[in-house]
């Protein structure tokens, strides 16, 4: 039987921005020139090492293989699956094909900051 699905955005979700100051526990780590620090909170990592003992996990994130890259090493995590999303910008909404073909049917929680009403269904 195939295990359970979560499916991760990264910016907004794992990475928070748009302030000044890092919330508490996250650190900076200046990974694209001319871009906003990338903000990591460790315990983050953490808990997508404990989710992976019962959930099949993967990145669902415009930083496509960038997050095993780039941000996989700074959670201390193992490398995950990558769903290719489109190149950005693209509209929230263009991730839905690239979910559902993963999807398929099993059962799935994808946690992403800009979900459409398409997302939902």
């Amino acid at each position: 039987m195939n295990r359970p699905l979560l499916l991760l955005d990264v910016d907004g979700v794992l990475t928070p921005y748009g302030t000044p100051q890092p919330p508490a526990g996250y650190t900076e780590h200046h990974l694209f020139p001319g871009e906003e620090p990338v903000r990591v909170n460790l315990t983050h990592g953490a808990w997508i090492t404990e989710a992976s003992a019962v959930l099949d996990i993967a990145w669902a994130t415009s930083w496509n293989d960038e997050a095993n890259q780039l941000l996989a090493p700074l959670l201390r995590i193992a490398p995950l699956p990558v769903i290719t999303m489109p190149p950005a910008p693209f509209h929230p909404s263009d991730k839905i094909p690239a979910i559902a073909a993963y999807a398929q049917q099993r059962p799935a929680a994808w946690i992403d900051d800009l979900h459409t009403p398409q997302a939902h269904t």
